[in-house]
């Protein structure tokens, strides 16, 4: 899954496809996020945050590989409605709805791995005027995060993230392993500055 923003070189993408077929029930990509709580909401946070914390416990949709099932189990009766009528409603967050989706499913497995970082050669276009570069975007996606959890909570699916750490689950391996070598797949993933504030 791709959007039309959004450039991937053809060695990438091959990288990802084979991190995938290695393992079906993640969601594997190419930019990491992750959360953390603070009081009562759930914070979220970008790709510093993730190279600074070494882990992570999104992978944005916008560039992915995941199974269809994961489509079919988000349109199904299993899944709530309210989700998706949030995601309609705010026209935004279907990537953090699809990833509590994804870790929802495979936290029962403790074999199961349900996100892989594809580090490589992805542009990102829609940093010049895509719905992240609102001035609002980190406070409207914090509120997705702690929203979207309170109804899966409700919903009896639990508290849907967890954050895993970078480097074991990240497919490209570096030598001699150590996991400040670990890069962004773009490097305007380093600039969101406001996130260092949240």
């Amino acid at each position: 899954m791709v959007d039309d923003d959004i450039r991937i070189s053809c060695r990438t993408l091959e990288e990802s496809h084979n991190a995938w077929k290695a393992n079906k029930d993640a969601l594997v990509g190419y930019f990491p996020r992750t959360h953390a709580l603070k009081s009562d909401i759930i914070v979220y946070h970008t790709w510093l945050s993730v190279y600074l914390s070494r882990k992570f416990s999104i992978i944005l949709t916008k560039a992915c590989f995941l199974h269809k099932k994961y489509m079919a189990l988000y349109s199904s009766d299993e899944h709530p409605q309210a989700i998706r009528d949030y995601v309609d409603e705010k026209f935004n967050c279907e990537d953090i709805a699809m990833a509590m989706l994804v870790s929802n499913a495979t936290k029962s497995s403790l074999n199961s791995v349900h996100m892989v970082y594809t580090e490589g050669a992805a542009y990102d276009s829609g940093i010049f005027g895509g719905i992240s570069t609102g001035s609002g975007h980190f406070t409207s996606r914090t509120q997705c995060l702690t929203d979207l959890s309170r109804i899966y909570e409700k919903h009896g699916w639990g508290l849907p993230l967890y954050n895993v750490p970078l480097k074991n689950n990240s497919w490209l391996k570096h030598f001699p392993g150590y996991s400040w070598q670990i890069q962004p797949s773009g490097i305007f993933e380093w600039f969101p500055s406001a996130d260092l504030f949240q």
